[in-house]
């Protein structure tokens, strides 16, 4: 049997999963993306990648994902598809200023639901039917911050209410912490894969706000994370440098905040 590490990224042409397949490459992993439109667009972070096999696939299809990871026979995998606004939020029009690869929800499959809730299932599940046994499964999720959570006393009472007339906001928590559910603790696994056991080691990581330093259309969240309704922001070079230290270390699995990542970076 090879001992190549091979990782795959499901969201490889995205702000986050561009610095995961780049850091990855420098580790000497094998390196190959999934996402919807296979390899990223000019202008983007990951264009410029070397390296990374690019591959498309519609990961909301179980089928395809699992013939796919079948054929790829990947030793780690690292879920980051995601959307800041759904096409069911009146903001989707934003997420080409807002997104990694530029890109726009589909108007009909664009749900927080699709994107992020069904990809990482067809993903958890392909991982079970396959019997990759403790085969190490990140999933990027997002903190909880006070605007949805309440924990900021009168701040965050305010930031609460105002925030409960944008249901979307609530939506992309709960579909976060749907599939986190599942990974962590089973639920809403089909019996098919709980009959093969919990193959994937799984591990989340919850950083609040993600940032880079050379994307500029990025650097709102810097300014919206210095106030005090979120836990601050996590530089995409650190969740990616954690997410690796992780999947080497056998031991980790369970949930990853934002000083734990930053402490993970930093070892060498």
């Amino acid at each position: 049997m090879s001992n190549e590490r091979h990782l795959l990224v499901f969201g490889g042409t995205g702000l986050v999963g561009s610095n995961v397949c780049k850091t990855a490459l420098k580790e000497g992993w094998k390196v190959t993306s999934i996402s919807r439109r296979g390899a990223p667009e000019e202008g983007t972070e990951a264009h410029s990648l070397e390296g990374v096999d690019w591959k498309s696939c519609d990961a909301t299809n179980a089928r395809a994902v699992l013939l796919l990871m079948r054929e790829i026979k990947p030793t780690a995998i690292v879920h980051c598809i995601g959307v800041l606004f759904d096409s069911e939020s009146w903001l989707a029009s934003l997420n080409p200023y807002m997104s990694g690869c530029s890109s726009k929800p589909d108007p009909k499959k664009g749900t927080y639901e699709n994107i992020i809730k069904n990809t990482a299932m067809s993903a958890f599940h392909a991982v079970a039917l396959l019997n990759r046994s403790e085969l190490p499964f990140v999933f990027v999720s997002v903190s909880e911050v006070g605007w949805l959570t309440g924990d900021l006393g009168i701040l965050g009472t305010i930031v609460g209410k105002l925030t409960k007339a944008i249901p979307f906001l609530s939506e992309y928590l709960f579909r976060k912490r749907e599939v986190e559910d599942a990974m962590l603790y089973g639920i809403g696994v089909p019996e098919i894969c709980k009959r093969r056991g919990n193959a994937a080691r799984p591990i989340v990581m919850r950083p609040s706000l993600v940032m880079t330093d050379t994307a500029a259309r990025h650097c709102w969240p810097l300014l919206f994370s210095l106030s005090p309704v979120n836990d601050g922001p996590v530089h995409a070079k650190d969740l990616s440098k954690s997410i690796l230290r992780l999947i080497d270390d056998p031991s980790q699995r369970g949930i990853f905040r934002r000083r734990a990542i930053r402490e993970l970076a930093a070892r060498t």
